[in-house]
């Protein structure tokens, strides 16, 4: 009854964008051409390690979460509550507050807690998908210490008029649904997606905290989610475009039942994410003006049956202002300067009262080439201030440089920051938990250099790198247990986290088949230098070893694949850890030439092993399980 409600509304919006969308004259209109997806990250990320996701692995996995995606195809690792639950990513051992979530140029990072959900964001919606390792994303400000997550459309002018509809079901209850459109022309185009999903989650495992490690079947795990994206791109004169996007999720979930506990969990939490951004573009051939508008709304009602003191309602909103101009000076130089103007609000149940700043920044980065135009070189800086409180003043160098036709040289390095969250200061004391309003704002250095080898022959491109990094951070604020059992934010003296990470992409061509490997291996060594029992331990929830892999065939209607999903012993207090574990999940397509429209079958079979793990302590995770999905274009 959920998903057939849904799809009505789905339909019916699919109508309203149609109809609204029509343009009239048959006639292509001939205008300059013009990347929509803003080109800031290829400008200043010179010399970073940035990375996508495997291409194939996401068409087969439109109806997942893009925490299931990031998870067995980047070298990234999630924190993930159980199936469905909460999942922040961490990168190069820093926490979730240190990695910047950006879509469509808008941090959309909640001001309470810095946490953006990925378990409850479509693959579908996501355009484009990048990742971007180390401190360099300076120019996104507070929280980009780690590392920027880039989300956003994808050009929609490029897109053939049409419609799609993938739907899906799986082990344990699990069912989907989603569906779009688009519509336009090479002057006005839009499109909308909307999708619907649910889950009992009510699979078998393992509870490790039994002596006796008892067989059992997860209660208060199930689920139900709904949303929609639409999305608008103007050509409004030869040389100017806009843009807007909206977005809205909801998503009403049952808490887990954790194995420690003896009674099944009364728990449930119920999220509303509105995200709308209105981007401006005007570009000559030396000059371009972006102006952009963003407003993030999000409201998490909790529900405690068993404990109706723990209850809470939470909202916050961002609205964000920014303008940026950008000189091609000469070739090979570009100059950008703008301003950031953000207004932050945050009520909650576990504040004393609403809590709000103002954040104002300044910006700019200047990208040129010298020693005979070989090193292309990027420096770029960041200065913020909150409520009159200026914060440390941010800067980065990233540099390029070809060694020979096939071997090149990066490395950046970078001063960063990360204020405190509006529940690190301002939580009022409860049974847990309790906020710290004599925090600090964080601030540390990072820098990685990195060896790239590309081989390209007639039938092979193969890409090889190795990447060394470090990251510094002093006063590092750090939620721990005390010696009281409440868990409470502080400033550790400082934090190291250094490592290796190598990647290797290889692609063969064999007539009307290939084969691929994409594999990736990573070492962090994450530590805390205190004056507590954390003094030397290697930070929670970051493994040492990280493993992923992606092995894929595809022929002319068959693409078929295994994945390999892998992290070492992994600590949870300062001195309980997990077990180490490794995942493989085999995966299938099938074209079906047979049928009227553009079809494909998927078939995934999820934990081949049967393997016994948890992602977060006493979380558990299901065993072998199933999905299927059916993907037709029109």
């Amino acid at each position: 009854m959920f998903l057939r409600q849904i799809l009505l509304i789905g339909f019916s919006l699919l109508y309203v964008v149609a109809d609204g969308q029509t343009i009239s004259g048959d006639n292509p209109v001939m205008l300059n051409e013009v990347t929509v997806r803003s080109n800031r990250l290829e400008a200043y990320s010179v010399g970073a390690v940035t990375e996508s996701p495997d291409s194939t692995l996401t068409k087969m996995l439109l109806s997942s979460s893009l925490s299931d995606l990031l998870s067995v195809s980047t070298g990234l690792a999630l924190r993930t509550y159980g199936p469905g639950g909460l999942s922040s990513v961490s990168m190069r051992g820093g926490g979730s507050a240190h990695t910047a979530v950006i879509w469509n140029g808008i941090n959309i990072q909640s001001p309470m807690n810095s946490g953006v959900n990925l378990s409850v964001m479509p693959v579908a919606f996501m355009g484009d998908v990048k990742v971007q390792y180390g401190g360099a994303g300076t120019l996104y400000g507070s929280g980009a210490m780690a590392g920027v997550l880039h989300l956003s459309g994808s050009n929609i002018f490029t897109h053939k008029n049409g419609g799609y509809l993938n739907t899906g079901v799986g082990s344990f209850g699990k069912k989907d649904i989603m569906l779009g459109a688009k519509i336009g022309n090479q002057k006005a185009a839009g499109t909308i997606s909307v999708f619907a999903g649910e889950s009992d989650n009510d699979f078998d495992f393992f509870n490790t905290s039994r002596p006796d490690n008892k067989r059992q079947k997860q209660s208060n795990a199930d689920y139900q989610q709904y949303g929609f994206l639409q999305e608008n791109h103007i050509r409004t004169t030869r040389n100017s475009l806009l843009t807007t996007g909206i977005w809205y999720q909801h998503y009403d979930k049952n808490i887990q039942t954790m194995m420690t506990n003896s009674r099944p969990n009364e728990q449930n939490q119920i999220d509303n994410n509105l995200t709308g951004t209105l981007n401006y573009k005007y570009y000559t051939e030396f000059f371009q003006l972006n102006i952009k508008q963003g407003v993030i709304w999000n409201e998490v009602d909790y529900i405690d049956l068993a404990i109706h003191s723990n209850s809470g309602n939470n909202q916050s909103l961002s609205l964000v202002s920014e303008i940026e101009t950008r000189f091609n000076l000469t070739d090979g130089q570009i100059w950008s300067v703008g301003i950031n103007f953000t207004n932050e609000s945050g009520k909650s149940d576990g504040y004393i009262e609403t809590q709000s700043r103002d954040r104002l920044a300044a910006f700019s980065f200047f990208q040129f080439q010298s020693f005979n135009k070989r090193l292309t070189s990027v420096i770029s800086a960041r200065n913020e201030m909150s409520d009159g409180n200026i914060h440390p003043f941010v800067f980065a160098y990233g540099g390029e440089l070809p060694l020979t036709s096939a071997l090149s040289l990066l490395g950046n390095i970078s001063r960063n920051y990360r204020i405190p969250t509006f529940n690190d200061i301002y939580w009022k004391e409860d049974t847990w938990s309790r906020g710290n309003p004599d925090l600090s704002p964080e601030s540390g250095w990072s820098g990685d250099a990195s060896l790239k080898y590309k081989l390209r022959k007639e039938s092979i491109a193969s890409d090889f790198s190795a990447t060394g990094f470090v990251t510094f951070v002093d006063d590092w604020i750090v939620w721990l247990q005390g010696s009281d059992a409440i868990w409470m934010p502080t400033n550790k003296k400082s934090g190291k986290s250094m490592g290796v990470e190598l990647r290797w992409n290889n692609q063969i061509s064999l007539g009307k088949s290939a084969i691929g490997a994409k594999i990736h291996y990573n070492y962090t060594h994450s530590r805390l230098k205190t004056d507590d029992v954390y003094d030397g331990k290697q930070m929670i929830y970051t493994p040492r070893h990280r493993l992923n892999g992606i092995f894929t065939w595809s022929g002319k209607l068959v693409t078929s694949g295994f994945s390999l999903n892998g992290a070492g012993k992994r600590y949870y207090d300062y001195e309980n850890s997990l077990k180490p574990y490794l995942l493989g999940d085999l995966f299938t397509t099938i074209h079906l030439p047979a049928l009227p429209v553009k079809s494909e079958l998927s078939l995934k079979i999820r934990n081949v092993w049967n393997t016994r793990y948890q992602i977060m302590a006493w979380y558990a995770m299901p065993l072998r399980h199933y999905e299927a999905s059916l993907n037709i274009r029109f």
